[in-house]
């Protein structure tokens, strides 16, 4: 802090052991002079002369604080019969700034220079002392001027007028705030410094926009593209020297809608600055909902041995997708192709099928497609029910004349059996 002191009209000086009376005061604050008078004052010196006796005292007199010019030959005694003012000193002492001559608030930017005046009304002229936040600075004169101000010169400052009248002190403060700008404002995107364009895969991440050093702390908003992004959380940070650093973290999901677009993080320090913006273009690296089509609505497809198979696998992304095919979970085709075509399939083509996109947002798996390959014969559901059917009726049939044969067959072996008590001496035909 630098004071300077301007328009003093008080003028240091020294006599030995002098001192100054008028001839009718007892006390300066005591009685007034009447316009008109005669006024004597004497200088009365104690010295102590060298043994010669030579060397008469010289004598110097002044009024406020000027050198009075005597043209008596006696000047130990100067009779002054002008005198035509009042000693007087005014109440109504106040402080004012040149930045801010009629209010008590002073905003003023960090390294510029600030005056204030202690305006008081007296004769004869008063001298002046100033406060800093009630403390006492070793400045003279009713104009305070501050070089250079620093952050540590904001508060309030006051001044005091003092006569032999008496002494008044300033009846306002003047609240004299410093602002400190930021050099910079920066952005990171997950703790890594980010400028002008940067590439994120969608879902969840961390900005951050700060500033160092400023005071006071800065006011934060964040847009993207056209809306303003109200969930950042800002913080502030005293250092060392006084100044502020502000931190504001946005954490947020960022989709496919958000390709293209513009984060800017606007930091607001004083209304002596301009605010300062930072923007990035996000690069947003997707993938979309990959799904294969060819099939019914349950994704199923029934083939014939040697007819075509087609199907196709769609999926937006950035960047675009690589495409793969899956049969059975294991890699059919990699070619990059969206599409898996085979002109005649057969049995071994059965399955269930997928498509793998990739890009540098990941593997997506699409939906799975079963193929069935079935004989054309086979088709007839109506054919088979009558083969089963007809088989039934041929095996029933079947059991049915093996039955009456066996029982055809008992029936006649049980005839040819000779009766008991006969004997071949009967004459007995036995048909076998």
């Amino acid at each position: 802090m630098t004071y300077k002191q301007r328009d003093s009209k008080t003028t240091e000086h020294s006599s030995t052991l002098a001192a100054v009376r008028t001839q009718f005061l007892q006390h300066p604050c005591d009685t007034e002079a009447v316009e008109g008078s005669n006024i004597t004052m004497f200088c009365e010196l104690n010295l102590t002369l060298d043994s010669s006796d030579e060397g008469q005292p010289w004598v110097d007199w002044y009024r406020d604080g000027y050198q009075i010019s005597i043209e008596n030959e006696d000047r130990y005694n100067y009779i002054d019969e002008g005198i035509t003012k009042t000693l007087y000193l005014r109440d109504t002492v106040t402080i004012s700034s040149s930045s801010n001559p009629t209010g008590n608030d002073v905003s003023i930017s960090q390294n510029t220079n600030l005056t204030l005046h202690c305006n008081a009304d007296g004769y004869p002229e008063p001298t002046y002392a100033w406060f800093h936040n009630l403390n006492r600075i070793r400045v003279l004169g009713n104009t305070l001027v501050i070089e250079q101000v620093a952050l540590d010169d904001r508060g309030f400052y006051s001044c005091q007028a003092n006569s032999a009248v008496g002494k008044y002190m300033s009846s306002n403060m003047m609240n004299v705030s410093v602002a400190v700008p930021a050099a910079y404002a920066s952005m990171t995107v997950d703790h890594f410094v980010a400028h002008g364009a940067v590439t994120i895969i969608s879902g969840l991440h961390g900005v951050m926009c700060f500033t160092r050093k400023s005071f006071p702390g800065g006011k934060v908003t964040w847009r993207l593209g056209d809306r303003e992004v109200k969930t950042a959380i800002t913080l502030h940070i005293y250092n060392d020297d006084g100044t502020i650093a502000t931190y504001s973290t946005l954490t947020d999901i960022f989709t496919s809608a958000d390709d293209g677009e513009t984060l800017t993080c606007h930091v607001d320090i004083h209304e002596l600055f301009q605010p300062l913006s930072v923007e990035l273009q996000l690069d947003v690296q997707y993938m979309g909902e990959v799904r294969v089509s060819g099939g019914d609505e349950r994704g199923n497809v029934t083939l014939e041995p040697g007819n075509p198979l087609r199907l196709l696998c769609t999926a937006n992304g950035n960047p675009a997708p690589y495409f793969s095919w899956l049969h059975n979970k294991t890699l059919a085709v990699g070619n990059g192709s969206s599409s898996y075509e085979k002109e005649s399939v057969g049995f071994d083509d059965t399955g269930v099928y997928e498509c793998a996109a990739r890009n540098n947002a990941g593997v997506f798996i699409s939906n799975e497609v079963a193929v069935s390959v079935i004989a054309s014969d086979s088709l007839d559901i109506g054919r088979i029910i009558a083969y089963v059917i007809f088989s039934l009726f041929i095996l029933i049939a079947l059991i049915d004349v093996v039955a009456i044969c066996m029982r055809k067959r008992a029936k006649a072996r049980a005839s040819t059996e000779p009766e008991e008590g006969t004997t071949d001496d009967d004459n007995s035909i036995v048909i076998a």
